[in-house]
């Protein structure tokens, strides 16, 4: 009997472990009802999913086939079902192992079959599910290992379901919840560990019900744009707003809630500066009343945010002397100068003065000295000049100049000789030089100047001698010289140079003589040489010239020795040779076109050794009779073969360590001697070298080798020990 019994119970056992078991370590994904319907088909007796859950289908309407699972281990993750009402079907889930995501269920109303889960591992967000009335279903949850987020559930009344939450290991974001009427529920919160946003919850009174939050577990507090919020004297933020540990972003609320002074007021005691920030002033009294809420108050740390329409004036802020952040001033039709600002010397982050339609210059900033972020000028509808900048000497980013319809010129920056990153000039309509930035010598970054219709040259320019990153010169319609860029010798990226439609020469850039990325000469179509490229040496990346209808010749690219890239030659009607780019190294092309040209002369000896061995594409069409095709220049390069004096020669010892000789057969004289190191450098130059040459003086490595024999060039390489 009792050996009966103890196999009756072995066997219910077997049986339960059979019917619950782990499965899909790999998760799974439903995208439609059919795969719910059928899960217990195709994995039966499976209840306890390893892996991570989606449910995201646009005909899913019902989670009924996934009433026995009991354990999620991954994370559960439902959105984007347009049709599904509840989560019905999951009833038997206790347990999820990550994080829950329920996002963008239109229909959504309920979550009520969540009531068992009693444990979720990670983040909970829910958000985007307008008809949601509730997330009661949630009150066995007591802490969450990260943040929880309720955000965008226009129908949702109140946080019930949330009364049993006592810590959060993460940020808790309650935003755009229009129903929203109370926190209440979260009257056992005690800590986040993370930030703090209340936002545009636009029925919510008070913010009773975070009370016993430890203010010190709140990174950063945001609150605004929750329009009838009075009641914000809670203790937890009594205590942040009194000795705050983190950044203060509050603004856009009503009466009492308005600014962190008036909570602080309502709270029973005054501040001065928020030592992390941040300031927003979005009306005349905000500006006026400055210096009574912030007493004594005059190095500003964090941002500070100025916009509004009502703005007249900035005399309110003419205590500060500095902002350790960024300054934004924006969206202003009233305000008519920056005075008020005139004691700040640095600012630590970025300033952006944009769509100020009422300023004509920059007076107010006159004691501005350095920038610690980027400056940006961007469509001021109204602003002639930059005056009122002259003392400011260094900017540690970007300076960017845009869509400032009547700037004609960037005269007021004249001390400016730092800018740590990028200068770009872009689609400022009236502006016809950039003469203001002649300090300037050294660009770290690019040299961006683009859709200044009536710019006629780039004055101001002339003292540049380095770009550590791209120099793009485009679409200024009116440009006709570049010869301002005289003293540049470097450009360590891009070199693109495109629809400047009046642009006839690139003379200016006679310095430079390596590129680092590509060179990009584009629609220019009064371009009729590319004169000034006379020393350019080495490309590190693709040579394309595009569309300049009125080019003539390649000749000013002689010295060229490597692009590093690919060759395009396309669309150039006034082009018939490719002499000019005769000393390229072939091995250095990596895919070559020629199309739509007038070329009838292709076959020097760059395209013939390329061809001979191409790496790369080829495609040669729809140019002239003898360049119209791949085979035609390949015939051309034979002819022109046989029809040179034929010689051979040979260079040693290669490795070498002082001298290297040539043997060259026929009686042939060497006439010249070029070197070019592996950055396209001419670092050696002989003429009638008597066969040999003395390279004690170069550096080990790799050199290019350029003979010419009787005028023809022959291109090798070697070794130096």
């Amino acid at each position: 009997m009792k050996k009966s019994i103890f196999f009756i119970i072995l066997t219910l056992i077997f049986q339960v472990i059979a019917l619950s078991q782990s499965c899909l370590p790999e998760g799974i994904n439903f995208s439609s009802q059919s795969e719910i319907d059928n899960f217990q088909l195709y994995y039966p007796n499976c209840t306890e999913i390893e892996g991570n859950v989606l449910i995201s289908g646009f005909n899913i309407t019902n989670l009924d086939g996934l009433n026995t699972v009991t354990v999620i281990g991954g994370s559960l993750k439902i959105a984007h079902n347009p049709p599904l009402g509840s989560l019905n079907g999951l009833e038997s889930l206790t347990e999820i192992g990550e994080g829950l995501m329920i996002d963008t269920n239109d229909a959504l109303n309920n979550i009520q079959a969540l009531s068992n889960v009693t444990s979720i591992g990670g983040r909970i967000r829910i958000s985007g599910n307008p008809l949601l009335l509730n997330i009661s279903s949630l009150s066995n949850i007591t802490s969450i290992n990260g943040g929880l987020e309720i955000t965008s559930n226009e129908s949702l009344t109140s946080l019930v379901g949330l009364q049993n939450l006592t810590n959060i290991e993460g940020d808790l974001i309650i935003s755009v919840n229009w129903e929203l009427l109370s926190v209440t529920a979260l009257n056992n919160l005690n800590s986040i560990d993370g930030d703090l946003v209340i936002n545009s919850n636009i029925k919510l009174p008070s913010l009773s019900g975070i009370d016993n939050i430890d203010f010190n577990s709140i990174t950063s507090l945001t609150i605004q744009f929750n329009n009838v919020l009075t009641t914000c004297n809670v203790e937890s933020i009594c205590s942040y707003i009194s000795d705050p540990p983190g950044p203060v972003n509050i603004y856009g609320n009503y009466v009492d809630c308005w600014t962190p002074p008036d909570i602080a007021n309502s709270c029973g005691f005054g501040i001065s500066c928020l030592p992390y920030g941040n300031y927003y002033f979005f009306s005349q009294y905000d500006i006026d009343d400055f210096q009574s809420d912030y007493p004594t108050c005059s190095n500003v740390l964090g941002n500070v945010n100025i916009s509004g329409w009502g703005l007249d004036n900035l005399n309110g802020l003419d205590c500060i002397t500095s902002i350790g952040g960024n300054l934004k001033i924006s969206s202003s039709n009233s305000l008519g100068s920056l005075i008020g600002l005139d004691n700040i010397t640095s600012i630590g982050g970025d300033v952006t003065l944009s769509n100020l339609w009422n300023i004509s210059n920059i007076v107010g900033f006159n004691n501005l000295e350095t920038i610690g972020g980027s400056l940006t000028i961007r469509s001021n509808q109204t602003l002639t000049s930059l005056y009122g900048l002259e003392n400011l000497n260094r900017i540690d980013g970007d300076l960017y100049i845009s869509a400032n319809h009547d700037l004609t010129s960037l005269v007021g920056i004249n001390t400016l000789s730092v800018i740590g990153n990028s200068l770009s000039v872009l689609s400022n309509n009236s502006i016809i030089s950039l003469t203001g930035v002649e300090n300037i010598e050294r660009i770290n970054g690019n040299l961006w100047i683009a859709d200044n219709t009536q710019l006629t040259s780039l004055n101001g320019l002339e003292n540049i001698f380095t770009i550590g990153g791209n120099l793009q010169i485009e679409s200024n319609y009116s440009l006709e010289t570049i010869e301002n860029l005289e003293n540049l010798d470097s450009i360590g990226g891009n070199l693109d140079i495109s629809q400047n439609f009046e642009l006839q020469s690139l003379e200016g850039l006679e310095n430079v003589d390596t590129i680092g990325g590509n060179l990009s000469i584009y629609g220019n179509y009064g371009l009729t040489t590319l004169s000034g490229l006379d020393s350019l040496k080495a490309i590190g990346g693709d040579l394309e010239i595009i569309e300049s209808f009125d080019l003539n010749d390649l000749n000013a690219l002689s010295n060229l020795r490597s692009i590093d890239g690919s060759l395009r030659i396309k669309y150039n009607m006034g082009l018939t040779s490719l002499s000019g780019l005769d000393s390229i190294d072939a091995a250095s092309i990596s895919n070559l076109y020629l199309k739509g040209n007038y070329l009838n002369y292709c076959n020097i000896q760059s395209i013939c050794e390329y061809l001979a061995n191409p790496s790369g594409e080829v495609v040669i069409e729809s140019n002239s009779s003898g360049c119209n095709s791949q085979t035609e220049v390949e015939e051309a390069c034979i002819a022109s073969i046989s029809e040179q004096e034929l010689f051979e020669y040979t260079i040693f010892p290669n490795p070498a360590d002082n001298e290297i000789y040539f043997l060259v057969t026929g009686n042939k004289q060497i006439c010249q001697v070029n070197i070019y190191n592996i950055l396209g450098q001419n670092v050696l130059f002989n003429e009638n070298p008597n066969n040999k040459i003395d390279i004690s003086g170069l550096k080990s490595g790799i050199y290019t080798i350029d003979l010419t024999i009787n005028d023809f060039h022959s291109i090798n390489k070697f070794i130096k020990k």
